[in-house]
């Protein structure tokens, strides 16, 4: 609560707030695949494709069978996962979290709650899921 104006502001509101409920949710940071990895995102609404192209800039093809948003695969940048305010971490899919897309159109993209992420490497067809 804010003491001087005896306003409640919620801890996730907070940057101290936020950094404690990413700690606390699974997930993972696109920068560590390989390229060519392709992630099965599904959230609460829409599930996705995601080949990694370059994991050092975040570059993405994003494609989904069931969004309105996204009809063909379409390139874009991961920006990273939000709980939905202004803070944003870097380069991650979190699960509870929504992931923040900027598209090679000029818009941006921002899902549902993803609820589960599956992995498919590229070289060894292998899946984990978290």
């Amino acid at each position: 609560m804010d003491q001087e104006n005896g306003i409640a502001i919620p801890s996730i509101a907070t940057l101290d707030g936020f950094i404690e409920a990413v700690k606390k949710n699974d997930g993972l940071g696109v920068n560590s695949l390989p390229i060519g990895t392709t992630l099965l995102i599904e959230t609460e609404n829409s599930h996705y494709q995601l080949i990694i192209l370059n994991p050092d800039t975040r570059s993405v093809i994003i494609s989904s069978s069931d969004s309105k948003f996204i009809q063909q695969p379409t390139n874009g940048v991961l920006n990273g996962s939000t709980f939905g305010g202004r803070w944003l971490r870097s380069g991650w899919i979190g699960v509870g979290m929504r992931i923040e897309i900027c598209l090679d159109n000029g818009t941006t993209l921002t899902t549902s709650k993803v609820e589960k992420i599956s992995l498919v490497y590229f070289a060894s067809s292998s899946r984990v899921t978290h």
